[in-house]
């Protein structure tokens, strides 16, 4: 059985990515606005596989979810870098 903060937190950051969905043309005002989207659906599915894991498949769902996790902040770490490695060139 899965937690309740594990269920808001999905919907929560269901909620975040249909805002990001519907007002996507403000996020590519952003630099590097693709690779910061892919880090959040990242982090999207993990939450996605951490409800699901406590219904079915538990082990690989798990694995699914740290996977995500690990690779949602590798791809939030590139973009950290490129974005303030540009903005500090840029002054």
């Amino acid at each position: 059985m899965f937690e309740d903060v594990e269920l808001i937190t999905l919907i929560s950051g269901l909620g975040v990515f249909l805002f990001i969905i519907i007002d996507r043309r403000m996020f590519t005002l952003l630099p590097n606005s693709r690779l910061l989207v892919a880090s959040y659906g990242l982090f999207l599915v993990g939450w996605v596989a951490t409800v699901v894991e406590s219904a079915i498949f538990p082990n690989v769902f798990n694995l699914i979810e740290h996977a995500t996790y690990a690779a949602g902040s590798i791809a939030l770490l590139i973009w950290c870098v490129i974005t303030f490695k540009r903005s500090v060139h840029a002054h």
